[in-house]
């Protein structure tokens, strides 16, 4: 509903709505739905009857701010999800329960990747308490190998860059071996997202490549 204290014009974009608030207005609340795409992307919401996957500004709907550096005290609560949520919910800004309390800047909430659903979640040991993996669809044979390749180039760096802060750590993985490629790989703030063709005859031969790569970029 629009009334005298809220205006909508037509942004840039022939999708883009801009609403100006009047000072008066303290709270408001912004309901939206998100549909999976049809192609099969990182870079768009991946949503099925199991599991989800998105980086934040593919899909959250936030206010305009004149300074996205200054921390934002923000609260995630995915209270519909109950039902379909029965392993794990984990983004690069920390593992979570079905609620997640934050205070950081926007720009660091919005490049983040998030994750739920029934994924597989395998923890590493050593010195990397911190990251989190998680598998879908993925044999148990490669979940070994991908985890073992991810601690190996995550250590050869750090050491190399000497780098010995230790943030938490997400790394998805999405089997589909429908893809036309191996890998479709991509990074955000602590977290490396995949998509994965298990069937591919290049799987392990690519795999150390694409990890070091974006890994890098983290």
């Amino acid at each position: 509903s629009v009334n005298s204290e809220i205006k909508i014009k037509k942004g840039y974009l022939s999708d883009e709505k801009i609403i100006y608030l009047s000072n008066s207005i303290k709270n408001i609340n912004i309901t939206y739905d998100v549909y999976p795409s049809e192609e099969l992307t990182l870079f768009k919401p991946i949503i099925n009857k199991e599991i989800f996957h998105f980086i934040g500004h593919t899909v959250l709907a936030y206010p305009a701010f004149n300074n996205t550096t200054d921390p934002l005290s923000i609260i995630f609560n995915f209270s519909n999800l109950k039902d379909n949520i029965s392993t794990v919910l984990s983004n690069g800004l920390g593992d979570s329960n079905l609620e997640q309390r934050l205070t950081l800047p926007l720009q660091k909430i919005l490049h983040t990747a998030y994750a739920g659903g029934k994924y597989e979640k395998i923890l590493s040991n050593d010195d990397q308490d911190n990251l989190v993996l998680l598998t879908y669809g993925m044999t148990s044979e490669n979940q070994v190998y991908l985890n073992e390749v991810l601690k190996k180039i995550i250590t050869f760096q750090r050491k190399f860059w000497q780098d010995n802060d230790f943030p938490h750590y997400l790394v998805t993985s999405v089997s589909n071996n429908h893809i036309p490629l191996t890998f479709s790989g991509t990074y955000t703030a602590n977290a490396i997202s995949l998509l994965v063709n298990e069937a591919s005859p290049f799987f392990r031969e690519d795999l150390p490549f694409i990890l070091a790569h974006e890994h890098w970029h983290t």
